[in-house]
C-alpha cells in the first residue's frame, strides 16, 4: 500500500501528513479487465 501524499516545508523538513478520511473501495471485472473503483470522504 502507497503513504499518502505529504508536503514538506522549511528548512528543517517539518512534514505534515493528510487527515485521515473514509475510504470505500471496490474491486469489479469488466469483460476480464479490472477495474477499481475509490470513494475518498472528505468532511
Amino acid at each position: 500500500m502507497l503513504s499518502p501524499p505529504s508536503v514538506i516545508t522549511g528548512e528543517d523538513y517539518v512534514v505534515h501528513t493528510r487527515p485521515s478520511m473514509a475510504i470505500l473501495e471496490v474491486n469489479l471485472l469488466f469483460e476480464t479487465m479490472p477495474l477499481l473503483v475509490t470513494l475518498h470522504v472528505h468532511s
